[in-house]
């Protein structure tokens, strides 16, 4: 969608960049109206491009979804479509953490589409590979990053260089289409993740535990800016985190399996749909002691900060208008 994110793209698509492919992309702007589902559904059918990618924000996709949500026969789901969803977690204006999870997951849920979230850099590149990858094995997706965090990379010595790219989307493109139509849908991203661990050595799951493995009291939480990676990285506390990387579609097995008879609350960090999914989950594991709690944001980043001792890094900013 055409706004300020793109501009980049078309610097890079004027002065004829290929991307990692050897393929000169052809990017199209669009403005951002309700009607534009349509507008997407139309350009989906009519191109010969292998795969669309959707740049877009939070905003742009409550606006346009509701559009695609409505389409007969749910037509976009057979188009290779990948949306790459940006997120900006921190308010400059009221100075606080924001959250619109549950607007992504609401559409998320609607749209029938796989959700993955990525926290950093690193997993925002190989997320957007693997999120261009499902498409091109006609299963759309959204992938949410944080357009904040994203683009104040600290280094890129730990990011693939376009060999290691096209060597790891061509491995994972050839594991996943001589077996997904066999997966169930529920376990479509844990199976993938799977896959790219087996590939780059990596430990990436649908939900990541971290700290106390016994215990009594469990923070779930998305991995949405880098205040959160400081709080679970430097806990002092005995309670534990668990990230959640893929809430959609939920895998109650995978989610159940993480939670111990030691475990006696949950907090669920800012998601009233999420908890829902939770609480469903352990329901129909047997699970009916747990005191489930819903908390904002803002109160747990207050409740932790003093349990972290990195200070929190200033940057300065530089807009259209130079402010």
């Amino acid at each position: 969608l055409n706004d300020e994110n793109t501009n980049l793209i078309n610097l890079w698509n004027s002065n004829g960049k290929k991307n990692f492919n050897d393929v000169l992309p052809n990017v199209e702007n669009f403005e951002n109206l309700p009607d534009f589902g349509n507008l997407l559904l139309g350009y989906l059918k009519n191109s010969t491009n292998e795969n669309i990618t959707l740049l877009t924000n939070t905003d742009s996709l409550i606006n346009f979804s509701l559009n695609l949500i409505n389409q007969p026969n749910n037509q976009f789901e057979k188009l290779p479509l990948s949306i790459q969803l940006s997120s900006i977690s921190y308010d400059f204006n009221s100075n606080s953490y924001i959250s619109n999870f549950n607007d992504v997951i609401e559409i998320s849920k609607n749209l029938k589409l796989p959700l993955l979230i990525s926290s950093n850099d690193f997993e925002y590149q190989i997320f957007s590979i693997i999120s261009i990858v499902l498409s091109k094995s006609n299963i759309n997706n959204i992938h949410l990053f944080n357009g904040f965090e994203t683009n104040i990379t600290k280094s890129i010595n730990n990011l693939l260089n376009s060999n290691e790219i096209n060597k790891f989307q061509n491995n994972l493109l050839n594991d996943l289409k001589s077996s997904i139509l066999n997966i169930n849908p529920l376990n479509i991203i844990s199976f993938t993740l799977e896959k790219v661990n087996s590939i780059l050595g990596t430990s990436f799951k649908n939900f990541q535990f971290f700290g106390n493995s016994n215990a009594s009291i469990v923070n779930i939480l998305y991995p949405n800016n880098e205040k959160i990676n400081s709080i679970i990285n430097e806990n002092k506390s005995d309670e534990a985190f668990i990230i959640v990387k893929s809430p959609v579609p939920f895998d109650s097995s995978l989610f159940n399996s993480l939670i111990n008879s030691n475990i006696k609350q949950i907090n669920v960090i800012d998601n009233s749909l999420l908890k829902l999914d939770i609480k469903a989950s352990l329901f129909f594991n047997g699970l009916f002691s747990i005191n489930i709690i819903e908390q904002s944001l803002n109160d747990f980043i207050t409740k932790y900060t003093a349990n972290v001792t990195n200070s929190v890094k200033k940057y300065k900013f530089l807009f259209n208008d130079n402010s």
